[in-house]
């Protein structure tokens, strides 16, 4: 669920800014890129970073826009260059040399730039030594990494149907791991039952009779445990990849810009490097497609996979997430590394993540509390001014309709799009929207995400309430911080204003909507800060908050949800997943549940089978909170 800061690597360092000004020139910059590409160009059109230096011997270099890989490249030369002029963006590089045909990757521009084509096209080589980063809900890792290659392309199916045609599945040499499930060993006889396809022969749960479904040889394999992966590993005399040695090839600086180019939000995998969101080193979804399992396993025994998948939320690109090791969901995918030379125990060895104890954390006093209230998250409570912006979007089940409302804060307008359900009389009840970080990597709210986690609610006959929230969308005005580290008090308290004034506009509106009966729902962030804003705000008749917790990291104490949680009273529905790694199940979910305040009798915590994405179960999402707001709205007529 979080959104990437700068941080610190081995390769060349890149600013959070300079990041979000390359992003921006990657969706803005498509006509400045061609005319300074023209014949016309001056020099002077050109910042000081426009000219680099290209070090290689005798290869075609040619860039193209990164955000924009249907363009025409446009062709600098033959290695070494000099003074080459270059618009400021990001760029996908292409090389091309006699006899060794071509290679694609995306590196950061420099002043200097340093080129080599890979000695084989399936992998890419990765120098050894100290290794560090901040890996979002993992915290600051770093190791030393052996020398290593890493494949280009995730395992096909083309691949993995030899480990299936050679008997692999049957040679006990392959399976090395001991078997471990629900806390239980299993024998390999009993393991090997699990590892069916669906007509019950081996191989992954996404084939049919010992083989990959037709015309999919060079999609990703998928439907495949980790024992499975570990055991083609040792049948290709490679490994899967430890959690650094994954990252250090897709930086996280870079997920942000690769996302939109990736194999998320489909209906399944596409074919192995068709996707345009090549990386910094020329290697292929990383991001999407398929998750990837990596070698190590979490504090909890659960194994990290990662990237995310075409089915998964985008922003779990650099989120990572940990699963059963015997999950085999049809997302799950790999790649595999070869080491060249000893990795230690620390690198493949479990990681675990410090973390708050909240069984001794304590509330601040009733006073503090009231002060926190009065001069931190005060609003103004002035007109709201509301304008109509043009355009209604009309569907079977509802209308949709964009307002602008001031926010309650210095000049600021807060967009909100209100869906109004079809076929019911209104004053409606309504149910106020906070989407998860997700949206902080769309750059427009003209396409909304996270409605799959909403749209039985206005199905059902219900207003849906949804702003655009400061630092979401067109929003973003600078930076998004990762959701609960120290540094967003200003943000918090920002959105919290517009959750109110949202309530306010609800509220300025008697003939349309009933403000007796109003819900707040808020899914990954909006759920952990759901318990910020509902406390803050008294006409909430009832809150939903969809895979939320506590954050584990320290936190300013104006925005520590511990503050808060003991003081929401309101009806609450709590809905996690038991598999999810942001907000781990006994560490951040139940501790968050123990401590709201609502009485036992008006609280109810479901666990669904689901990592963080508690939607891929939506009829049991939708049919569980439904007949919560029936409870506590009242059934719609």
């Amino acid at each position: 669920m979080g959104a990437r800061r700068s941080r610190a690597s081995n390769h060349k360092a890149c600013s959070r800014e300079e990041t979000v000004s390359r992003v921006s020139a990657v969706e803005t910059g498509r006509a400045l890129f061609a005319r300074r590409f023209s014949a016309g160009a001056n020099r002077s059109e050109f910042d000081a970073g426009d000219f680099c230096e290209l070090h290689a011997v005798g290869e075609n270099v040619a860039i193209q826009d990164y955000g924009s890989p249907g363009d025409a490249w446009y062709l600098l030369g033959t290695t070494p260059l000099q003074e080459i002029r270059i618009p400021n963006g990001y760029f996908r590089w292409r090389l091309s040399k006699a006899g060794t045909g071509e290679f694609v990757s995306a590196p950061f521009t420099t002043d200097k730039m340093q080129f080599s084509i890979p000695a084989s096209d399936a992998m890419v080589s990765f120098s050894g030594g100290g290794w560090g980063d901040l890996i979002d809900f993992v915290g600051f890792v770093r190791y030393e990494l052996p020398a290593y290659d890493i494949n280009r392309f995730e395992i096909t199916n083309r691949e993995y149907q030899q480990f299936v045609d050679q008997g692999g599945y049957n040679k006990r040499e392959y399976w090395r791991e001991k078997f471990i499930k629900d806390g239980r060993e299993l024998s390999w006889q009993e393991a090997k039952d699990l590892f069916r396809d669906a007509t019950g022969r081996t191989g992954p749960a996404t084939w049919e009779e010992g083989h990959f479904p037709e015309d999919q040889a060079d999609y990703p394999v998928a439907g495949v445990s980790w024992y499975e992966a570990a055991a083609y590993a040792v049948f290709a005399g490679k490994s899967l990849p430890a959690l650094a040695q994954w990252y250090k090839a897709a930086p996280p600086e870079w997920l942000p810009s690769s996302v939109n180019l990736s194999n998320f939000g489909g209906h399944g995998p596409v074919a192995v490097g068709t996707s345009p969101g090549v990386g910094p080193y020329g290697i292929y979804d990383l991001a999407g497609n398929v998750r990837e399992w990596c070698v190590n396993m979490n504090e909890s025994g659960e194994r990290f996979i990662l990237g995310g998948a075409w089915g998964t939320q985008p922003y779990l690109a650099f989120d990572p997430e940990a699963l059963p090791s015997f999950d085999r969901s049809p997302m799950n995918g790999f790649r595999l590394v070869s080491n060249k030379g000893p990795v230690s125990a620390s690198l493949v060895g479990p990681i675990v993540r410090t973390a708050r104890d909240f069984s001794k954390a304590k509330p601040v006093s009733d006073d503090v509390f009231q002060a926190y209230r009065r001069s931190v998250y005060a609003y103004d409570n002035k007109p709201l001014n509301i304008q109509t912006e043009a355009g209604v979007e009309d569907t079977p089940y509802w209308t949709k309709t964009k307002v602008t409302i001031d926010a309650g804060y210095g000049n600021e307008r807060l967009p909100v799009y209100v869906f109004l359900p079809k076929n019911v009389h209104p004053p409606f009840q309504s149910v106020v929207f906070f989407p998860s970080a997700h949206v902080l990597l769309m750059p427009s709210s003209g396409k909304l995400g996270d409605l799959q986690f909403v749209d039985y609610v206005i199905k059902s006959g219900r207003a849906l309430v949804y702003p655009v929230y400061r630092g979401t969308y067109e929003r973003l005005g600078g930076i998004r911080t990762i959701p609960g580290i120290m540094e967003n008090l200003q943000l918090v308290v920002d959105d919290s204003k517009e959750v109110r004034r949202s309530v306010d506009y609800l509220e300025a509106l008697p003939d349309q909507f009933d403000s007796r009966k109003i819900a707040y729902l808020g899914v990954s962030q909006g759920g952990a800060y759901g318990v910020i804003f509902a406390t803050l705000e008294d006409r909430f008749k009832t809150v939903i908050f969809l895979d939320g917790g506590f954050f584990l990291r320290p936190v300013m104490p104006a925005r520590d949800q511990v503050n808060f949680a003991p003081r929401l009273k309101k009806p609450m529905l709590m809905v996690n997943g038991r598999y999810d790694f942001t907000f781990s199940l006994d560490r951040a979910q139940l501790p968050f549940f123990r401590m709201i305040g609502t009485p036992e009798r008006d609280k109810k915590r479901l666990v669904f089978d689901t990592p963080h994405d508690v939607s891929q179960e939506h009829a049991a999402l939708s049919r569980e909170v439904l007949a919560w707001l029936d409870t506590y709205l009242g059934r719609v007529n």
